[in-house]
């Protein structure tokens, strides 16, 4: 098991890794994206599905994605509605993997290396990528729809863990709601802002206290 990383977030903040399904969310993760370039050298994503092609076994394709995870420097997940494409011979969604490989990793780091974006229940953002899970979901029979909700359920009391709008509380991972597109942008670029000047006094005390 690949043992979380050391040191202080501002010493080693080269790659980020974003997670989110495909069908869905493309939007939402060029406006991540605009924030990340400003904090990060590399802004990596799951592996490129251009690249799935008919010589790669579903085990190649999570691999590769499991090493961008594990090679990242901090990860953050766009939590949607569509549970997504389930690797075969796995229980969970490539994108439910890679959020598990990131609390495997960083889970006991001093300093929260996760982020998870929530869109608000019943907003703006929540409302559009509702109405695309339906879509999908239209093609599945009942039996098939039921198991998406106790999965896509499942993933986002993992992802969310009991961390409730203006909750406080510090661990692991940062989870920030939001609206729609715009409310998303100033929230994380907040974040991500006092969370990078927190990292460097984060770094300092561990010069000044070796």
């Amino acid at each position: 098991m690949e043992q979380a990383p050391h040191g202080d977030p501002g010493s080693s903040l080269n790659t980020v890794f974003v997670s989110s399904t495909r069908r869905d969310i493309d939007r939402l993760r060029k406006t991540v994206r605009l924030v990340l370039t400003e904090h990060f050298k590399d802004v990596v994503e799951a592996f490129p599905t251009e690249r799935w092609d008919s010589s790669l076994k579903p085990a190649e394709i999570v691999a590769e994605c499991r090493k961008r995870v594990m090679e990242a420097d901090a990860f953050v997940l766009i939590l949607g509605l569509w549970y997504g494409w389930i690797p075969r011979g796995y229980k969970h969604s490539i994108t439910h993997l890679e959020f598990k490989w990131a609390r495997q990793r960083w889970l006991r780091v001093r300093y929260p290396r996760v982020f998870v974006l929530v869109p608000y229940v019943g907003g703006t953002t929540w409302r559009v990528l509702r109405k695309n899970a339906e879509t999908y979901l239209r093609d599945m029979d009942s039996e098939a729809r039921a198991k998406h909700k106790v999965q896509i359920d499942a993933f986002h009391e993992e992802a969310i863990g009991g961390k409730r709008i203006g909750d406080p509380r510090r661990d692991w991972r940062i989870v920030n709601y939001y609206d729609n597109d715009i409310d998303l942008f100033r929230k994380f670029k907040e974040t991500m802002a006092v969370w990078k000047r927190e990292a460097i006094i984060e770094e300092l005390k561990n010069y000044s206290n070796p």
